[in-house]
């Protein structure tokens, strides 16, 4: 499947005398973006797409679960296509898996129903030869927004700027949908449903595209500034934290002409020096 949408990968998958391991019919605990309310998943097919609202507060929500096969060289699972959820956990589910004997196909293996993830293997004969398989899966994790293109380590396009914020070299997180947009002009030429927006709280560096906690003054932990510096860096005072010098300063800020028509005593000039 194509690498879009929330990767579903197994942590240190151990296959023993197992060619393919496969999910058919997964399960999930999820969440609604928009009311933080949690619910277990529908009945999800393969490449299907899944809507209904959500029962807290009737957003739209719409699920599609593409399946990838697990084997030596993969510990990717599948993809999940949200809109309007949030991926918690991955709940019992059912899977299928190729004995590595034969090649043929034994179904409706509930793996992580019966298996303590991490602990013990999980034991299972193959319905053709009567092969012994095992199955040892260490823990589920989900990996968001790889249709983002956010590769930890890696920039993202344009070091994060976009063409409303040419020198802000980050992206945000925005906790009404969970996507990341440049800015929030980008996110509501984006946003397909029309939902209302909130205020980013996480920030992803353009440099190495660590996600963090939002600071409108940050520095990364790779030494990039992720916006420009205070003092001097713009055309205007900014209490100060600005450019201070006038020569610099952009016309529009009124500390530019500040003073420049200001009566200057000429007492000195007409009576002298004042004696010490």
């Amino acid at each position: 499947p194509a690498h879009r949408g929330t990767q579903i990968r197994l942590v240190d998958p151990s296959l023993r005398a197992i060619s393919l391991l496969e999910c058919t019919s997964p399960k999930f605990l999820l969440s609604c973006t928009r009311c933080k309310s949690n619910m277990d998943s529908p009945t999800l097919l393969p490449n299907v797409v899944n809507t209904r609202a959500c029962p807290t507060c009737s957003t739209a929500l719409s699920i599609t679960f593409r399946p990838s096969l697990v084997h030596m060289s993969s510990q990717t699972a599948g993809y999940l296509d949200l809109d309007g959820y949030n991926v918690l956990d991955m709940l019992p589910s059912a899977w299928q898996v190729t004995c590595e004997a034969c090649q043929k196909v034994t179904s409706g293996v509930g793996v992580l129903k019966s298996l303590p993830r991490g602990e013990v293997e999980f034991r299972v004969g193959c319905t053709s030869c009567h092969s012994k398989m095992g199955i040892r899966i260490g823990d589920v994790k989900f990996r968001r927004n790889v249709d983002e293109g956010i590769v930890l380590g890696e920039p993202l396009p344009d070091n994060g700027a976009c063409k409303h914020y040419r020198k802000s070299y980050r992206w945000f997180r925005f906790p009404c949908c969970g996507r990341a947009h440049a800015c929030d002009i980008c996110h509501e030429e984006n946003k397909g449903d029309g939902h209302e927006m909130a205020w980013a709280n996480r920030m992803i560096c353009g440099f190495c595209s660590r996600e963090q906690v939002y600071s409108q003054q940050a520095q990364c932990l790779c030494g990039k500034e992720l916006t420009r510096k205070s003092g001097g860096g713009g055309g205007f005072w900014e209490g100060g934290a600005g450019t201070r010098n006038k020569t610099l300063m952009s016309r529009k800020d009124p500390r530019k002409m500040k003073g420049l028509n200001k009566t200057v005593s000429m007492k000195s000039s007409r009576v002298g020096k004042k004696t010490e």
